[in-house]
């Protein structure tokens, strides 16, 4: 099983420079083939908007010269631009040459399995680019694996355009990997600052590479009889840690020492753990991995009986999950020294602290209007932004880790489930019939705005919407006629949902409390536009009724 690595943006490419020193020393790596090729060259694609970061990989012998991809001008860490590309004519050629690098270099493996995606959440490449890319990947290859290892900014702030760069990126994330192992650049430093004064860039990277190296490195336990790896880690930890497609966020706990003992390690490493959230809630895990490197006298299993409930209790493992923990072993260390290494990953509801904390800075800052003008600059418009982009995130990122961290049983477990399933379904209905009213007015600035890139506009935007409503001169003063029909039977489930449990159904959209079933039924065509929080809005030819939070 071949695995490509796709590294984007400067922080990607930075820490893939020492995951593949690491991976290079892993003996296993080098005879199994499914990181390298027969050449010993790396399975890996390189993308940067600029070519500083490129230049330095391309001096090492073991990356393929035509897997590097670089413009020539940054993105500004602005997710719109990094997803749209540029204006001008010659610039907007990354996305096609990776695309084009990727069909020949999963081309060159023998079993192909799926990408692992490294990059970051806040700058304009690794945000928007990534997410562009994660989108086109896969949709060229709907049927392999796809894992994203995104590496999320300081809250202190390194550009102000971080966290609405960040809502975006995991709204993508959410909806087109298979895994998303996030990674915090404020723990990561938390830790380092503990063990030396100073903690620079390079340190940093490390730590990160080493984490990532514990999770995806081949294992003993994966491997063949024969003692070939067969390169499954990556996707076998996909199918352990993420068995709910709405769970899918994973985080990774390592730590590496000598002379020490296999419960002394687990202490350490447990002393990181977040425990609590503010309230003084125990966080939930729905499913934790554990993998033990260095392990050649096989004695980490025996002292997991020991450990096994220290570490359940730890991580407060769900108590509908018959087996919550998941062990790998290996004999070698990742450096092929005397020492060990312990990483555990694990489904952890403790990402739920920073995801409230993106969502209410992103949602004050776009109330007040902030550097908006910023991502309508570059192709994006408001309503696109506010059904594609603000909405989805809120709901796939928001609701479905607070699903994990309020499960205590079997009982409310399903009831939280299904509550947060029908109220995503219920959402998605009603935003189909919201979106079909605009789609084609998008589709038409969408087009426009395409026609403005190869024409050298400098206004894309403003020149967009004057070509595409010439071109395209479709109808949209006609609603949907089967918004009625997907009202009605959307709200008779939510009613027998209703009648079982006596009370409604909420969900947070924008800060404000609405109740699902009002929502459906709010703002149709034909009940006019006298409810409350609905208004008129003139769109092209047409004027609507919709809710005020879309207009």
């Amino acid at each position: 099983m071949s695995t490509v690595f796709l590294h984007v943006g400067q922080c990607g490419n930075q820490v893939g420079i020492p995951f593949w020193k690491r991976a290079a020393k892993d003996e296993n790596v080098k005879n199994g083939r499914t990181f390298l090729h027969e050449d010993g060259t790396q399975r890996s694609l390189h993308i940067d908007s600029e070519p500083k970061v490129i230049a330095k990989i391309n001096k090492t012998n073991t990356v393929r010269k035509k897997n590097l991809v670089f413009g020539r001008r940054g993105r500004g860490t602005n997710w719109a631009l990094g997803y749209n590309g540029l204006l001008k004519k010659g610039e907007d050629h990354i996305v096609e040459d990776t695309m084009e690098m990727l069909r020949k270099e999963i081309e060159r493996c023998d079993s192909y399995s799926g990408c692992v995606l490294m990059h970051s959440l806040s700058g304009g490449t690794g945000s928007g680019l990534g997410s562009r890319l994660c989108e086109m990947v896969r949709d060229e290859y709907p049927m392999s694996h796809l894992v994203s290892c995104s590496f999320a900014p300081c809250q202190s702030g390194e550009s102000p355009l971080q966290h609405y760069n960040s809502l975006l990126t995991l709204a993508y994330l959410n909806r087109y990997t298979d895994c998303n192992i996030l990674t915090h650049n404020d723990l990561i430093l938390e830790r380092l600052q503990k063990k030396m004064e100073t903690v620079s860039f390079n340190q940093m990277n490390e730590n990160i590479a080493a984490a990532l190296c514990g999770v995806t490195l081949p294992t003993d336990t994966l491997t063949t009889k024969c003692g070939a790896s067969i390169g499954m880690e990556p996707w076998e930890m996909v199918r352990s840690l993420c068995p709910h497609p709405g769970n899918k966020i994973v985080q990774i706990n390592h730590i590496a020492r000598s002379k020490l003992s296999w419960e002394a390690m687990m202490s350490q490493l447990l002393l990181n753990l977040h425990r609590y959230d503010k309230d003084g809630k125990p966080y939930r895990s729905l499913s934790t991995l554990i993998v033990a490197r260095g392990d050649s006298t096989d004695s980490f299993h025996s002292a997991m009986k020991t450990l096994e409930k220290k570490v359940k209790n730890a991580y407060s493992c769900v108590p509908w999950n018959p087996y919550p923990i998941d062990i790998w072993t290996a004999r070698n260390n990742l450096s092929g020294s005397k020492s060990a290494s312990l990483s555990v990953a694990s489904n952890h509801s403790s990402v739920v602290d920073y995801l409230d904390f993106l969502l209410s800075r992103s949602q004050t800052m776009y109330k007040a209007g902030a550097y908006l003008h910023w991502y309508w600059r570059y192709g994006a418009t408001e309503i696109w932004l506010k059904i594609y982009g603000i909405f989805p995130a809120i709901l796939l990122i928001a609701l479905a880790p607070m699903s994990v961290h309020m499960q205590s049983d079997l009982v409310s477990t399903g009831l939280t489930v299904v509550v947060a399933s029908t109220a995503l379904v219920s959402f998605g209905y009603a935003s189909i019939c919201v979106a079909e009213i605009f789609v084609l007015y998008e589709r038409t600035a969408q087009t426009g705005y395409d026609e403005g890139k190869k024409e050298g506009f400098e206004d894309g935007q403003a020149e967009g919407f004057r070509l595409g409503e010439e071109e395209c001169k479709i109808p949209t003063t006609t609603p949907p006629q089967y918004c009625q029909e997907i009202s009605d039977a959307v709200t008779t489930i939510l009613k027998e949902e209703e009648d079982e449990r006596a009370d409604e159904i909420e969900i947070i959209i924008t800060g404000l409390r609405m109740n699902t079933r009002n929502k459906l039924n709010t703002c149709l065509p034909d009940a006019g536009c006298t409810t409350a929080g609905c208004s008129m809005k003139t769109i092209s030819s047409g004027t609507f009724c919709v809710p005020d939070e879309l207009n």
